[in-house]
């Protein structure tokens, strides 16, 4: 069930690309290569991952914070433009659960018996994390699975909805 991808190592035929022009939303200022794939997806098209080392590209990472914060907001601002129901609702999970974790949280300051609440959800996201990194770690090399997965934990329900929130508010600079 593929969501995302990356143009940077993306493959695909000619006809593919010719067949999905019209689903490409190049008023989009990126993305192409998300639109792409899921009009891939919808037409019934053969969509592949490779597994390999040899196939992994290493892209540029953003220099700063808020070059690193813009590039995620320019990537979430276009999510009203998503049309696989796959990835609106993988993406309407995850910023719903980082809503619940965060509010938990505040809520769990003014009545204590929220902590229990917030100790469950947190787990039981903990855990999910987890058991995803550790399906992943031989092939990424990732040495310290669970305090890698707990610390990521602890932000990511921030980073999720700052990211989120701010990408409605977030205007693109013009696509060339």
């Amino acid at each position: 069930m593929p969501i995302l991808c990356n143009g940077a190592n993306l493959v695909f035929t000619r006809k593919a690309w010719l067949t999905s022009q019209d689903d490409l939303h190049e008023e989009e200022p990126s993305g192409d290569d998300i639109f792409l794939l899921q009009s891939i997806k919808k037409q019934g098209g053969v969509i592949r991952f490779l597994k390999s080392e040899s196939a992994i590209v290493v892209a540029e990472s953003a220099e700063t914070f808020a070059g690193f914060l813009n590039q995620r907001r320019r990537w979430a601002s276009k999510s009203p433009a998503y049309s696989d129901f796959h990835l609106i609702l993988t993406t309407c999970i995850v910023f719903m659960v980082s809503l619940l974790l965060l509010l938990l949280i505040g809520t769990s300051f003014f009545e204590s018996q929220f902590w229990f609440v917030l100790l469950l959800v947190f787990t039981f996201k903990f855990l999910l994390d987890t058991f995803f990194l550790y399906s992943v770690r031989i092939f990424f090399h990732l040495q310290n699975v669970w305090i890698d997965s707990f610390l990521l934990s602890l932000i990511y329900p921030f980073y999720i909805v700052l990211v989120g929130l701010s990408a409605l508010a977030y205007k693109p600079k013009t696509w060339k």
